[in-house]
């Protein structure tokens, strides 16, 4: 054992004299000494020894065809799962980004409000009139700027435009949602992936996928709805990826691939002969029980022995190509989001979330903003091309913790001064692979909730708060899937009636 310290800490290294891990353990004299497993992990009293395979046992109990006693006999795909629901997606911009100042927002009557300087886009409707300072997109959208790098406004869809071809966009419909949130904050209750998730959407392979691991979704939002998803795969390089189908720790590095194979072969044995043993005789429960978990670590194994399991993007052309990544350089973060998208549209895995820093600008010269929208619009516009290139639906959400604002009577891409959070909106993209996706055509348009002439967000709105415009996607989500049957059962008496038929904006 080896020890250090300080005035405040004490940093000592321990060895497992089983295993021959090697871990640092920090301690505070000013902390209370550690009491549960969370703070022990965070001073390294105990390592990181979660092992994620797929499907584990506990995964497969939890899908709804095991949970309803169905019992198809045999091993094999589960009847349903990823591959029968659209793949989703979150997109948060962390920080406070200004999605009103690239969408201009409608009124309650969906006409234009009278100016638009709060959102930096003038003290006038110019942007709605003039050619010069807006453009409609996909199904007709009045979006700010022209895509045009010369325009200081509108720079979100200049990146998603840079990404995703034209043919790929004439198959995209948007939807917007007016909604106030607390900024700088990682506690809106606005992500829909537990919510898109009891809606049946499960990973073949993998679990949820994110990259934040502070809420418990992903992302740097709090579950909407009140409906938590399983807690996420975070993913900061494609070997977190990779390391999920492995078996974890040192045994990955200690043992070769094929004592690997043989000790999940072991697992399979042993998992089997126990869960028979539990099974009363004629029990249908644990016959099923023992059928799944032979199932489960059958697949383990197969995947342990599998060079590629089908999760590497790099190993498809028009993916890597639409990411710019080679499979002989893994490391960095456009291979991550690339593979976490990948594998979300291929059904390894469930819902899938992502998380942009650099969107807390309020402050900075406009080409700071503009940089960082473009940013936000060149993922969204990976992950539609991406879609577009493997033939598959897919819906993303992107939503963020705030807004900004621009002084009163600014011109045309103003600078943005200060946090607004009441200036708040949402995005959600729609995507399939034969056809633009059908938005109604009726009062209400392509937008959920409206703002008031003050160019803020109503909160008297049937999305006025975070957690209904989560619900609001989880909706138009099953919509597009063909299963609004669902939504009552999922988010009971959130929407009824009118408000259902204004927040539903999908003809499914």
């Amino acid at each position: 054992m080896k020890s250090g310290n300080n005035d405040n800490t004490i940093v000592k290294k321990v060895v497992n004299e089983e295993s021959g891990e090697e871990r640092t353990i920090t301690l505070h004299r000013d902390h209370a000494k550690p009491t549960n497993r969370r703070q022990f992990l965070s001073t390294g009293m105990i390592g990181f020894s979660g092992m994620l395979v797929a499907p584990s046992i506990l995964n497969v109990l939890a899908r709804p065809e095991f949970a309803f006693g169905q019992d198809t006999g045999a091993c094999g795909a589960t009847g349903g799962g990823a591959n029968a629901l659209p793949a989703f997606v979150t997109v948060n911009l962390s920080g406070g980004a200004s999605l009103s100042g690239n969408l201009p927002p409608l009124g309650e009557d969906r006409l234009p409000l009278p100016k638009y300087d709060l959102l930096g886009l003038g003290s006038d409707q110019g942007v709605f009139t003039n050619d010069t300072l807006g453009s409609n997109m996909f199904q007709g959208v009045r979006i700010s700027g022209t895509r045009n790098a010369g325009v200081p406004a509108g720079h979100f869809w200049i990146g998603l435009g840079l990404r995703a071809s034209a043919a790929t966009i004439d198959k995209v419909s948007l939807i917007n949602m007016c909604v106030s949130s607390n900024d700088d904050t990682n506690g809106n209750m606005a992500d829909a992936s537990g919510l898109i998730m009891a809606a049946g959407l499960n990973g073949e392979l993998l679990p949820n996928l994110g990259t934040s691991g502070n809420t418990g979704t992903g992302v740097g939002q709090q579950p909407g709805g009140g409906v938590r998803p399983a807690a996420p795969l975070v993913v900061r390089n494609f070997s977190d990826i990779e390391g999920a189908l492995r078996p974890a720790g040192t045994l990955s590095t200690r043992l070769t691939t094929a004592r690997r194979q043989k000790l999940l072969e072991l697992v399979g044995s042993l998992s089997g002969s126990q869960a028979r043993a539990i099974a009363s005789p004629g029990s249908a429960t644990g016959t099923t029980l023992a059928k799944v978990v032979e199932c489960a670590t059958g697949k383990n194994i197969e995947l342990s022995s599998t060079a590629d399991p089908g999760i590497d993007p790099g190993l498809d052309s028009g993916v890597a190509g639409v990411w710019g990544i080679d499979p002989g350089n893994k490391g960095g973060g456009n291979y991550a989001q690339a593979g976490m998208v990948y594998n979300a549209l291929k059904g390894n895995s469930a819902a899938t979330g992502i998380d942009l820093g650099g969107f807390d600008y309020h402050g900075n010269a406009r080409n700071t903003t503009n940089a960082a929208d473009q940013r936000a619009g060149e993922t969204v516009g990976r992950i539609l091309e991406t879609a577009a290139v493997m033939g598959k639906s897919v819906m993303i959400h992107v939503v963020s913790d705030g807004s900004v604002s621009a002084a009163g009577n600014s011109t045309f891409g103003a600078q943005y001064n200060n946090d607004s959070g009441s200036r708040g909106m949402g995005f959600i993209f729609v995507y399939h692979p034969t056809a633009r996706p059908r938005i109604k055509d009726d009062q209400f348009k392509h937008q959920i909730g409206f703002f008031t002439n003050g160019q803020g967000a109503s909160d008297q709105t049937v999305v006025g708060t975070p957690t209904k415009s989560a619900v609001a996607v989880l909706a138009n989500y099953l919509a597009f899937a063909g299963q609004s049957s669902k939504l009552e059962t999922i988010a009971p008496g959130v929407f009824t009636g009118s408000n259902l038929n204004e927040v539903v904006r999908i003809i499914g």
